[in-house]
């Protein structure tokens, strides 16, 4: 079945197949699960017998692992946030058998510790006890491990500027000039293109709205870059248009960014 389907959605998928379910439950379900879990079931029925038993088996085994399919695919600060505040020694234990970009996270939070990784002395817990640890420390990024393409980069960066161009849309020119200078020119050629677009005054409207709510957001501290300003501006659109793919598409690419942005991310599922 389908690898961009939720976990909750395998499940239902997977308890149908093994009720002898013939498919119109699928029609319980709300959209986009509903397209999602049909198309994964036509696709699992057209398979043969042996076929249809083989994907059960995979998606059981994916299912029940302690450690999500593709945990190497993520940022590094969402294993790290995991990991955190946990003792040296278990950190080593449950991350030594995994991707060596999990392994580089974990060692990069003891160095930040403070803890020379080399000089851990690993916990020693049976099998079975490992796994059920790794499973309640990692359990929860399985939705953020979905397969797929990875973000292109400086993506947040453009999607804000071009929101911030268009906020600017019938603006003077003073402060169409004054909002170029302040991201720097590696990004005041969008927003200047997306200015002076001629654009439906509604985009314009929410574009205003998305650079209000991101300057209520912003510290505004010395540290807070205008590539940083463009990344908060840039989620909304960015989600809107992950939207188009799917839930699991926004999940993904949530967990392809450092953990602050993503968890901005995920918030436009539920803005309230």
């Amino acid at each position: 079945m389908d690898d961009a389907l939720l976990d909750e959605e395998t499940g239902f998928l997977m308890g149908l197949a093994l009720l002898g379910g013939a498919g119109q439950e699928v029609d319980s379900l709300a959209e986009p699960a509903r397209s999602r879990c049909r198309k994964a079931w036509q696709e699992w029925r057209a398979l043969d017998r042996e076929a249809r038993v083989a994907a059960l088996a995979r998606m059981a085994a994916a299912i029940a692992a302690p450690v999500p399919v593709g945990i190497e695919r993520l940022h590094p600060s969402w294993i790290r946030e995991r990991l955190e505040g946990e003792p040296a020694g278990l950190v080593a234990a449950v991350v030594a058998d995994l991707p060596a970009a999990v392994r580089e996270a974990a060692a990069d939070l003891l160095r930040a510790r403070g803890e020379a990784p080399e000089a851990v002395r690993p916990w020693a817990p049976t099998p079975e006890v490992l796994a059920e640890v790794q499973r309640l420390l990692f359990g929860p990024l399985v939705d953020l491990c979905v397969a797929g393409p990875d973000l292109p980069g400086g993506v947040l960066e453009r999607h804000g500027a071009r929101v911030l161009g268009h906020s600017l849309a019938g603006a003077p020119a003073e402060a169409r000039a004054r909002a170029c200078a302040a991201v720097g020119p590696a990004h005041a050629a969008i927003v200047e293109e997306a200015a002076a677009a001629r654009i439906d005054p509604q985009i314009r409207e929410r574009a205003r709205a998305w650079v209000a709510a991101a300057s209520m957001a912003q510290g505004r501290t010395p540290q807070d870059t205008p590539e940083d300003r463009l990344r908060t501006l840039g989620i909304p659109p960015l989600a809107d248009e992950l939207l188009e793919d799917g839930i699991p598409a926004l999940r993904r690419a949530a967990g392809r960014l450092p953990r602050d942005l993503g968890l901005a991310l995920l918030r436009r599922l539920d803005p309230g």
